[in-house]
């Protein structure tokens, strides 16, 4: 029986692994559609290709039980914690919007599951040095990855780095901060584009996370060579909260074809 739920456990987080990798490899919005930053989606990615590298190898059964335990435990916490927040996506589907209540639901199971078929575990004689290499071939593999993950292309100065060594980029946006405003009222800010290079850049179209950001004078916008240009944006938020939505900015440049900029704030209703 142990056998069994390993694998059927195995194969769901197979599934929500995948579908979180497509989601940050094509959705420039994971991390405001599921409210999770982008270091806690990929953490959750390969902590799940982990678990599933566990399973499928020859593995000691009571490690494959105790990871397993550990990493639905923490799903069944998270899980719990949106209930109670009133969330109506976990995220754990990438794009696919799955209830809190039903992940949940599902976590619990499978727990469940894990507990009943722990007196149930088949251990056999493990060959020499098998601990040892799951050690250090699954697990340093999987914190240099989680590490490189997050230090590279999670941290401000990382994202930097890896810019200037290899994209290249000349033109940034600095993020706005709203501060705290009046949940009905309608917000402007600016944001200043800067080019770093000696061509002129031309904005020729933008997408937002939100259809509560609009930009104001994106007609044919030109940044100038060694210069900034100021956008304005209005913002109207529609529920009260937490504010953070991007937009990204599409040039007529093959070398740096999208510029993105965040807008944070907080509304509360008087």
């Amino acid at each position: 029986m142990a056998r069994v739920v390993f694998f059927l456990i195995g194969c769901l987080l197979t599934v929500t692994a995948v579908l979180k990798l497509w989601m940050l490899l094509t959705d420039p919005f994971a991390d405001i559609s599921t409210g999770r930053p982008f270091h806690v989606l990929w953490f959750a990615v390969f902590a799940e290709v982990l678990a599933v590298y566990t399973v499928l190898t020859r593995t000691p059964a009571a490690i494959k039980w105790w990871t397993l335990v550990f990493l639905i435990g923490c799903f069944a916490l998270i899980s719990a914690g949106n209930v109670i927040a009133g969330k109506t996506n976990c995220g754990c589907a990438g794009s696919i919007s799955i209830s809190p209540i039903w992940s949940f639901a599902i976590s619990t199971v499978a727990l469940g599951l894990l507990f009943i078929s722990r007196n149930r575990l088949q251990e056999k004689p493990a060959p020499a040095g098998l601990v040892r290499s799951w050690h250090w071939s699954g697990q340093t593999i999987g914190a240099l990855m989680l590490l490189f993950i997050v230090l590279v292309f999670q941290s401000p100065s990382g994202r930097a780095g890896f810019r200037s060594l290899f994209l290249n980029y000349d033109v940034s946006v600095t993020p706005a901060n709203l501060g705290t405003r009046d949940y009905k009222s309608v917000a402007e800010c600016v944001l200043v584009m800067t080019n770093k290079s000696e061509l002129s850049r031309t904005i020729i179209g933008f997408r937002r996370s939100c259809s509560c950001v609009v930009p104001l004078n994106l007609v044919s916008t030109t940044v100038p060579a060694r210069g900034a240009v100021d956008i304005r944006v209005s913002v109207k938020p529609k529920v009260s909260g937490k504010f953070h939505q991007r937009l990204l900015f599409y040039l007529d440049s093959p070398q740096q074809y999208v510029v993105a900029a965040d807008i944070f704030g907080t509304f509360r209703e008087n």
